[in-house]
């Protein structure tokens, strides 16, 4: 067998979000396996040349196995509007992936080769679901557009449900990463005509390599709320800085904390409405921002924490729970999407953002004995979400490909 593995989000804005974090764990497991297995010849990892030293240093490879790195053209990399617009009329078949008897492609939106043998992660359906939501607050000329046409915004949200449907239609194989996202894909294309197999992701208070090397920031000195992640559309980001308000003005001494790339300077946030909301806030001083940070540090944040909060309209997974429940930090956010499902009854619940406030006072209320077996219940509940084993769960599912297919 030979196993070709994408590796291109890595090079990109994912390499320090979830996606990333999905691809660097489940890949440095799945060389171990595959190097075990006498029926794998040699494993090839696609990058582009840019920073792929950077890349492929990330993981152990085993004496035993047999790999090379294969390079795509950089010129597929360009993202101009009209190549996301006709990308799928003029999509070429990449001989050495072809010959290939599993790709594992981790990228929903990077490159996505016609070849029959393709094994796709798929995270969310986002895209379509929040279609109007991301184009409000997207820049770009084309999106500008879209907001002041609501036919335009149909017909953007219509041809985004089409662009879908071909990329999983691609796919020999489907791999999402909860049920809620499962259900999604067949609820949308109920005649896909696709398996779909579930494979949970995991969560480990070891820090994975980092991409980037960054110092260790001092830690803030009041009880805070956490928010770790990025600032895009699905993120209700202002309206936690209202309910830290709200907070703040029923005499609770705290402090807000924002963790993740896009902090790393206020006047860079790339939304104008959250940076507003903190620019202008009158407990500004008490709201704090990191840039990327450590793996270190953010277990540090986590275990810190009063409790992590995470205000989105829509997750895939919902990885972040995981990770404040294993660094025995208190977790509230929203009842949508897999969230339920990823924190189970170990998490606070809001219907939206406007109850964050009251359920955050009810939450400082609870006795310390309380709060310490809710911390220690939602650990060992953690803990059951492994890397080992969304890994196995992986290898599983590639490993169907030798017994449908009669591979030697």
């Amino acid at each position: 067998m030979k196993i070709g593995i994408d590796l291109t989000d890595l090079q990109s804005d994912s390499a320090t979000r979830g996606i990333g974090e999905v691809t660097k764990q489940v890949t440095n497991r799945l060389l171990g396996m595959l190097a075990k297995n006498n029926d794998v010849d040699k494993v090839y990892l696609f990058l582009y040349k840019e920073n792929s030293k950077q890349v492929i240093e990330l993981f152990d490879y085993p004496d035993n196995l047999e790999y090379a790195v294969e390079y795509y053209d950089n010129s597929e990399k360009k993202n101009t509007f009209s190549k996301k617009i006709f990308s799928d009329l003029f999509r070429k078949r990449d001989p050495r992936i072809d010959q290939l008897d599993v790709f594992l492609n981790f990228s929903l939106f990077g490159i996505l080769p016609k070849t029959r043998n393709q094994y796709l992660v798929w995270y969310d359906m986002i895209p379509y679901t929040m279609y109007e939501v991301i184009k409000q607050y997207a820049r770009s000329f084309p999106a500008n557009q879209l907001k002041k046409n609501k036919l335009l915004m149909g017909i953007g949200k219509k041809i985004t449900y089409f662009k879908l449907k071909k990329i999983l239609k691609s796919a020999k194989h489907i791999i999402a990463i909860s049920e809620s996202t499962k259900q999604d894909i067949l609820t949308m294309y109920p005649r896909l005509n696709k398996p779909v197999d579930v494979a949970f992701l995991g969560v480990t208070d070891l820090p994975s390599k980092p991409v980037i090397n960054v110092d260790i920031k001092e830690l803030p000195n009041k009880p805070y709320l956490l928010f770790v992640g990025g600032v895009d559309a699905k993120r209700e980001l202002v309206q936690l800085v209202k309910q830290f308000e709200n907070l703040k003005q029923a005499q609770h001494d705290i402090q807000l904390v924002f963790a993740g790339k896009h902090f790393s300077e206020i006047d860079k946030i790339p939304f104008e409405d959250i940076k507003e909301a903190i620019k202008t806030s009158q407990y500004k001083r008490d709201i704090i921002t990191y840039g990327y940070i450590s793996d270190e540090f953010k277990a540090e944040l986590y275990k810190n924490a009063f409790i992590f909060v995470y205000p989105t309209l829509y997750e895939g997974f919902g990885l972040p729970l995981l990770e404040a429940m294993l660094n025995k930090t208190l977790v509230l956010t929203y009842n949508n999407s897999s969230l339920p499902e990823v924190g189970g009854k170990h998490a606070f619940y809001v219907d939206n953002g406007f109850e964050m406030a009251s359920k955050l006072d009810e939450i400082f209320k609870i006795s310390d004995a309380e709060r310490k077996t809710r911390i220690n219940d939602a650990y060992q509940y953690a803990k059951q979400f492994t890397w080992d084993k969304t890994a196995e769960k992986f290898y599983e599912i590639l490993m169907q490909s030798k017994k449908s297919d009669g591979i030697n």
